[in-house]
């Protein structure tokens, strides 16, 4: 359709699975259009095409975009995008999800700090204070900040104290991933689930994501993979919060038989936690450049066209993650990766310089664990 007026009026009338719009059209642009429907219709995928040269404009865009072409944009661009778009959305629609999920007595919503932080990073007037502001108002996520930022993970050379600081040192999208792990552990009181274990789960989404940051060489890639790996088991939580018998039957299983944990998950609820977690996280309106990797980080190989940077860096990292307590990884065969996919995609070469940083940064993490407490106020 030529405007968004008659796209509303055409959605309104039927259903679609996707809108994608330009930015910039008379009357109402993309991002107005794409806010409405985010409200009216929240299960469609929103895409927007765009060059992105108005920075106001493009910082509303990023609260209710799932996910961004920019222009110039060839048609084979546009189709692989959009058929990336769509198996991922059919994926996280599966009904053994929405079953699974349906358990829980009400899905959890996006934290509220991750909300205002979100939005105060669309505001171009903001400044660090405001972000440290936010946190500064939560006396436990203020200390989780400082636990992490001083815990040796990020190896601070000194001691740091203020909230403000160390939000300048970790920056804000990390700032936001961090605050949605911690916030929906808290939220979703896993505690007492038997087979659970916070602490062991915590440290090695950690791992993870200083793993797949490390594996990215482009910076902003590298933060979206931080991201992505950081939440990347959340669905572990959504199916011991909403199946607790049953995952205390996979942990049993997984401990005697040593088989992967998403294929017993598979066998006992007809699906993994890598499809519940991206249900959660398109709840809550996270971009797709975040859930893609979270779903399919168990099986990148189904995901066909497109840039691969980012799915490979979280695939690896959650595998060496995974197997670190036993695998040396500079000598291992590395048999939990996807190895089918890293040929498609070229970088099977950059194995073995992949397995050196994910030693040493195993080699610190473990360090980090074990000196863990903090040695200042």
């Amino acid at each position: 359709v030529s405007s968004a007026a008659d796209a509303l009026h055409e959605l309104r009338a039927e259903h679609f699975d996707i809108v994608v719009t330009d930015m910039r059209m008379p009357g109402m642009d993309g991002a107005q259009l794409l806010a409405i429907v985010k409200d009216e219709q929240p299960d469609m995928a929103r895409l927007i095409l765009s060059g992105f040269s108005d920075h106001e404009a493009s910082l509303r865009a990023v609260a209710v975009a799932q996910q961004y072409i920019s222009k110039p944009c060839s048609i084979k661009t546009l189709r692989a995008t959009i058929e990336r778009t769509y198996n991922l959305h059919q994926l996280i629609a599966n009904q053994a999800i929405r079953n699974l999920v349906g358990r829980l007595d009400k899905l959890p919503s996006a934290p509220a700090m991750y909300l205002e932080l979100s939005k105060a990073a669309q505001d171009p007037n903001s400044q660090i204070s405001s972000f440290a502001d936010i946190i500064g108002r939560d006396p436990a996520m203020s200390v989780k900040v400082l636990q992490i930022v001083n815990s040796g993970y990020f190896g601070m050379a000194r001691c740091v104290t203020s909230i403000e600081e160390a939000v300048t040192y970790l920056g804000v999208e990390t700032l936001k991933a961090l605050v949605l792990t911690a916030q929906s552990f808290a939220m979703l009181k896993i505690c007492n689930v038997k087979g659970f274990s916070v602490e062991k789960t915590q440290n090695h989404l950690l791992l993870a994501a200083r793993l797949a940051r490390c594996f990215c060489t482009d910076p902003v890639q590298a933060e979206t993979a931080f991201s992505a790996a950081l939440l990347h088991d959340v669905g572990q939580l959504v199916i011991a919060v909403s199946a607790p018998d049953a995952f205390a039957r996979i942990a049993l299983d997984v401990s005697q038989t040593h088989r992967p944990w998403q294929v017993v998950e598979q066998e006992f609820l007809d699906v993994t936690h890598s499809e519940v977690g991206a249900f959660l996280l398109g709840s809550w309106g996270l971009p797709f450049s975040i859930i893609e990797p979270v779903a399919y980080h168990h099986n990148p190989n189904r995901v066909r066209d497109g840039d691969m940077n980012v799915l490979a860096a979280v695939h690896v990292a959650a595998m060496f993650a995974d197997y670190h307590d036993a695998i040396a990884l500079v000598d291992a065969d590395p048999g939990p990766l996807d190895l089918a996919f890293l040929r498609r995609v070229g970088m099977t070469d950059r194995l073995g310089q992949w397995a050196t940083q994910g030693q040493v940064l195993i080699n610190e993490h473990e360090l980090a664990i074990t000196n863990s407490s903090l040695d200042c106020p």
